[in-house]
């Protein structure tokens, strides 16, 4: 029976990737070790900023090659990595094909590394090419936790995690928009809006929706399997993650109108998911 019914172990291998649907390790390591050197790069360039932002001067080339090192380069590619290994843990099916998430994942990398460098030099033709990897690989990144999210919803194991990933994803496919047409007017001013409102939408956006939503997603079904939880209640982990979601559009939109009682709702809202999480977590 050990032949037919277990195999060999290289084959044993590939029956588990794939049935479980994760990459090779080599992949989502890779993609780690370059967060891990963007954090350190974005960590020193920020150092440099630090004049400037103590003096007020948010928009400058240190301050936006900084951002998009800490946001892009680490913060994303860190997020992604844990995507390919976590989603099929999450939503029991696969995110990506390998290769397919390791062409992506380098055009993730590679772009956000182009377009920080661009920034920081003020170099048109740089932030150009960063910023079209980056959008090409963050579209592909929205189009595979689409994918993913309509496959768990058939299987019946999308569930309030899934939905809280399928909210993340969103507020990245929002933030590449917003990315795009910042870069673009960067390059050829064209945009009516003021820049410094519109950074700060950005931003709400990004940190809040994207990288914070997906952490929660990710913490509503993980906590619980780290402390050994079972029988845990869930709903005060699905209302944080509706409460911290409905929180994001009436912050980034006080923030680019400048309406600061939208603003101050919205962080009302967050504040509320917030204690939300905390009880789940408790």
């Amino acid at each position: 029976m050990s032949g037919r019914a277990y195999g060999k172990p290289g084959e044993r291998t590939l029956q588990r990737q794939a049935t479980i649907g994760g990459p090779p390790w080599a992949l989502p390591v890779t993609l780690l070790a370059a967060a891990a050197v963007a954090q350190a790069a974005g960590v020193a360039a920020l150092v440099v900023a630090a004049p400037d932002l103590a003096r007020g001067v948010v928009y400058g080339p240190a301050q936006l090659g900084a951002a998009h090192l800490l946001g892009l380069a680490f913060l994303t590619v860190a997020i992604v990595a844990a995507l390919l290994q976590l989603v099929p843990v999450l939503l029991r099916t696969h995110l990506s094909t390998t290769r397919r998430a390791a062409v992506t994942g380098a055009a993730l990398v590679a772009g956000s590394w182009v377009l920080a460098a661009g920034l920081w030099a003020d170099a048109p033709r740089a932030v150009e090419v960063g910023g079209t990897l980056v959008v090409a690989a963050g579209a592909v990144v929205v189009a595979d936790l689409a994918a993913a999210v309509l496959r768990a919803r058939r299987k019946g194991s999308l569930g309030a995690v899934g939905a809280g990933v399928a909210a993340a994803g969103g507020w990245l496919a929002v933030v590449i928009v917003l990315g795009a047409l910042m870069a673009a007017n960067r390059v050829h001013p064209f945009l009516g809006v003021d820049r410094l409102r519109l950074v700060a939408a950005h931003a709400a956006v990004a940190l809040l929706g994207w990288v914070g939503g997906t952490v929660l997603a990710m913490s509503a079904r993980l906590a619980p399997m780290f402390a050994l939880s079972h029988g845990y209640r869930r709903g005060p982990g699905t209302a944080a993650l509706v409460a911290w979601h409905a929180s994001v559009p009436p912050i980034a939109l006080g923030l680019l109108t400048g309406i600061a009682p939208l603003a101050a709702a919205g962080g009302a809202v967050l504040l509320l998911a917030c204690g939300l999480a905390a009880w789940f977590v408790a």
